[in-house]
């Protein structure tokens, strides 16, 4: 299939698993969709590392809080639990993954990739970028997606929430 070049990253549509980039730039991102989401995230945390996730208010960025979804971590990182899951998700994906965790929602490939993403992010603590199709279901096999994965601190805990934005991207 052909190839794409998408925030300075090469994409096969090949089914391969996702690929990831730490987002050290504004302009590896092209869709406005995550802009609009890293604009937002980077002005709620000012010159702290990242944001808290009481400091959100999904209604001043409600065309982007549909194509999200917020895990809770689930003791330092063992687990990780859907609190929100945009109706944007559920539209493209044909699922409600709110209350679910990694396990529940992919199969086994597809979850050891979402464990290996949600703990870089709590490692490194710093935003990753990642672009892949969508493999975990067979329906939408042919649907890329690009997200954006952002560490966010608790009320009274570091590092309590992993928010995704997702973009999605029929092949050409």
């Amino acid at each position: 299939m052909s190839d794409e070049k998408l925030f300075g990253i090469d994409i096969e549509y090949s089914g391969e698993p996702p690929r990831r980039v730490f987002l050290e730039s504004i302009d590896q991102l092209d869709s406005k969709r995550l802009i609009t989401l890293y604009d937002y995230w980077n002005a709620k945390r000012g010159t702290r590392p990242r944001p808290r996730w009481d400091e959100f208010d999904l209604m001043e960025i409600h065309e982007v809080a549909r194509f999200i979804h917020i895990r809770d971590v689930i003791h330092g990182g063992e687990e990780f639990v859907v609190r929100y899951w945009g109706t944007g998700l559920t539209d493209a994906l044909g699922y409600e993954g709110t209350g679910k965790a990694i396990h529940e929602m992919y199969n086994e490939i597809m979850a050891k990739t979402a464990y290996q993403i949600c703990r870089e992010v709590l490692h490194s603590e710093l935003p990753i970028l990642s672009t892949g199709n969508v493999i975990w279901d067979s329906d939408k096999s042919f649907k890329k997606f690009i997200s954006l994965i952002l560490p966010l601190d608790g009320t009274d805990m570091p590092l309590a929430h992993i928010l995704t934005g997702l973009d999605f991207v029929k092949p050409t």
